[in-house]
């Protein structure tokens, strides 16, 4: 290659690499401007904006999705649909987020059919901010439209599908407030009081004992649905562990597993199992456990009948 030909190539990569870079610091510029406005809720600023980025990004699905949002707060509805249909394909947008928007693009021209068509879509593929959809302005119009109600119930499910699901509920009765006495009558010695709660959507159920004595202790149960079985883990400040695993049989919830003794060194680990019993009037029968021969024979660990009282103010 001659000495000419050879800074012809030269310069001319050189110009390539610094238009290459120029074009990409541009894009990179406009992209930021376009979120900045978008965020700040400078919708035409943002339209703009994003107009110019699809224009060098046409399969720019995300520029396309909020360039929808944007012109539905413009109010331009035929083309808040357009950029919106761009971006309902499978990609980096959720199917479910774009259709959402949809919804709100046919209420600003009052297709409310076409918006429950859409939403009841959404919420099949999993959509599940109930909150979005019950403060959105735009679906106003839509509390009083007959399929309103199922649609609003799948998004629900989809918050808080343990609220739903029977499984999850299996253990329901065992929630409240509770004094613990040591007969069915009451008359019995008072051993503690319990509180069992709902907690993350009621997927989880928590234990929180108090002993007349004042020793606590707590548990986690759960229904765990890879083993589809209630499961408890129980710790108290004295160190005992319980871990044990069941489900409901004719009524009652029986679990099996062991309990490990902090301070205990002859067989510090056991076999434990529990049950727990709805009774009349509301009462909760309680019954532990234990065996020392690898489940052979069993004796009483704890007896304990739950009666409810008011939840403290």
């Amino acid at each position: 290659m001659s000495k000419v030909l050879f800074l012809i190539v030269f310069f001319a990569w050189c110009w390539l690499s610094v238009a290459t870079s120029q074009a990409l610091a541009q894009n990179k510029d406009l992209s930021d401007i376009a979120a900045d406005a978008y965020t700040a809720g400078q919708w035409q600023q943002a339209a703009q904006a994003y107009e110019q980025v699809l224009k060098q990004q046409p399969d720019n699905q995300g520029a396309w999705f909020r360039l929808g949002r944007v012109y539905i707060e413009l109010k331009q509805a035929n083309l808040a649909q357009h950029a919106l249909n761009k971006a309902l394909v499978a990609g980096s947008v959720p199917l479910q987020f774009v259709q959402v928007q949809l919804a709100r693009a046919a209420m600003l021209q009052n297709q409310s059919e076409q918006a429950i068509t859409w939403l009841n879509q959404a919420a099949s593929l999993g959509f599940s901010n109930a909150t979005s959809i019950s403060q959105e302005p735009l679906f106003a119009g839509l509390m009083q439209h007959p399929d309103y109600a199922v649609v609003a119930r799948k998004i629900e499910e989809n918050a808080s599908p343990c609220m739903f699901q029977a499984p999850y509920r299996e253990f329901d009765f065992w929630l409240g407030h509770w004094s613990v006495y040591g007969n069915p009558e009451k008359t019995g010695p008072l051993y503690g009081h319990n509180q069992i709660k709902r907690e993350q959507q009621g997927c989880l159920v928590m234990e929180y004992w108090q002993s007349a004595s004042g020793g606590p202790g707590t548990s986690m149960n759960y229904y765990d649905g890879t083993k589809q079985k209630w499961v408890q883990h129980w710790v108290s400040a004295g160190g005992t562990v319980i871990n044990m695993e069941g489900g409901l049989v004719a009524g009652t919830m029986v679990m099996q597993g062991q309990i490990f003794y902090i301070n205990t060194s002859i067989n510090p680990v056991r076999d434990f199992r529990a049950s727990f019993s709805r009774l009349d009037h509301g009462v909760v029968r309680q019954y532990f456990e234990e065996s020392i021969d690898a489940g052979q024979s069993w004796y009483p660990w704890f007896e304990g009948f739950y009666f409810p009282e008011p939840a403290p103010q």
